[in-house]
């Protein structure tokens, strides 16, 4: 059985919805990075493949019901309808699809589930997706194919390519939210290659993205690795030294780059800079303090973190006060984007001044970018820093001892009743050892 419907013929509904999503949505999906991906392929698509079609609208849908006042709640539910249509025409297409259309449909649907907040079903589309790029990888290498075909064209290629770099941020973004989410996109990630030289903040940005995708990687094997013997211990701390040493050499290259280009930097360019360093800050914090440190070991990185909420003010602009009376619209963004960073800030640095101002901007912000949700991560800040100080008057980070510190924490999206509520779990240095506790945040 097969849906009957002709993607070019449009509702009122269906019209309102693909307006949107070509005016607010691509606009904002692209804050830093514009992708040709949506400005091009997907609308050029989405024009003969019905499932592109409706999963446009779902998308345009979805995000008008989700920034828009409550008169619109029902896009929703039409947002809803138009997702489902889209998945029957993958399942049951009217014609063989092309591997690339089958792609870019794993892709939107990832898109559709990161508004929707509903991480279980987000991470089947986007393994799905990568699984699919695997299977294309194997007919490179004469293994057998998939059933579906894909051009050699230099198009298809730049395509491929295209939705393998969106493809592995998502990856990335799930990396650092879900502790059990295991990378399908690192081994199609090509390593760097000495000397390292950028022609663009694209090639600079998907550098970076490798390295921290294997920051996150060497973070978890040294928590499994906490109790194990020395041997295999040594041989984490070479991998650790090695990227840390990667990460420094991206620095290099990336200010030689960003300063050959300061007369002709566009605006959009600096804040993408900005973005670049931020993350690039975070992610050698996080990997110069292994897993058996003592919570102390954050407390020297104290200029790396008054510098990420410096750049991180600079690249967001000056917040709204919190009295506007003007209703604030949470951005969508499939990027990764400053969250994460502000995020580590505000948990691992113990300065009350730094920690405080990221929790402020994470609260100001309003936006979502990928998994990571401005709003939600703003309240789980502001519980570690009422856990960590409430006992204690807190004038610089050496006035919470390591006992009175939160160790480890852990982020559950629960999907059912409400996609948006989170577990939050951490672990408590009491002096006695350590003792898990949970508290449910929506």
């Amino acid at each position: 059985m097969t849906v009957d419907s002709q993607p070019l013929v449009r509702s009122d509904d269906g019209s309102r919805a693909q307006e949107f999503f070509q005016i607010e949505t691509i606009t904002q999906w692209t804050e830093f990075f514009k992708s040709e991906l949506w400005d091009r392929y997907v609308l050029q698509l989405s024009v003969t493949e019905p499932s592109l079609h409706h999963a446009k609208l779902a998308l345009g849908a979805m995000h008008r019901s989700l920034t828009t006042d409550a008169a619109v709640q029902e896009y929703g539910k039409f947002a809803i309808q138009q997702y489902n249509k889209a998945i029957s025409y993958v399942v049951r297409p009217l014609k063989p699809l092309r591997l690339i259309v089958v792609l870019v449909a794993c892709w939107m649907f990832s898109c559709f589930e990161v508004m929707r907040g509903n991480h279980k079903v987000l991470g089947l589309h986007l393994t799905s997706g990568l699984q699919l790029v695997a299977s294309h990888d194997s007919v490179k290498h004469g293994e057998k194919g998939p059933e579906y075909g894909l051009g050699v064209n230099s198009e298809s290629r730049a395509l491929l390519e295209c939705l393998m770099q969106h493809f592995s941020v998502l990856d990335l973004q799930m990396m650092l939210y879900e502790p059990d989410w295991i990378s399908a996109s690192m081994r199609y990630c090509q390593q760097p290659r000495e000397p390292i030289s950028f022609s663009s903040m694209s090639q600079a940005r998907h550098h970076l993205t490798t390295l921290l995708l294997g920051v996150i990687e060497i973070k978890r094997q040294e928590m499994r690795l906490v109790t194990v013997d020395a041997l295999e211990k040594g041989d984490i701390h070479f991998k650790r030294q090695r990227v840390l040493g990667e990460l420094h050499r991206w620095s290099e290259a990336f200010e030689l780059f960003f300063d050959r280009r300061t007369r002709n930097l566009m605006r959009e360019d600096v804040r993408v800079g900005l973005l670049l360093q931020i993350q690039h800050l975070a992610g050698s914090i996080h990997l110069s303090v292994t897993a058996s440190d003592e919570e102390t070991g954050y407390d020297k990185h104290l200029p790396e973190f008054q510098k990420i909420v410096s750049l991180s003010r600079e690249l967001m602009g000056p917040l709204e006060p919190s009295s506007s009376k003007r209703p604030k619209i949470k951005k969508f963004l499939y990027e990764h984007g400053v969250i994460p960073s502000l995020y580590l800030a505000g948990y691992k640095c113990r300065d009350p001044l730094v920690r405080r101002e990221a929790h402020c901007q994470l609260a100001s912000i309003q936006r979502k970018e990928g998994v990571w949700d401005s709003h939600m991560m703003a309240k789980v800040v502001w519980h570690i820093v009422d856990i960590e100080e409430s006992s204690r008057v807190v004038r610089c980070s050496s006035d919470i001892p390591e006992e009175g510190r939160v160790w480890r924490e852990f982020l559950h999206a629960v999907d059912d009743p409400e996609p948006s509520t989170v577990v939050f779990e951490f672990r408590l240095n009491d002096g006695s050892g350590t003792r898990l506790v949970e508290r449910c945040l929506n």
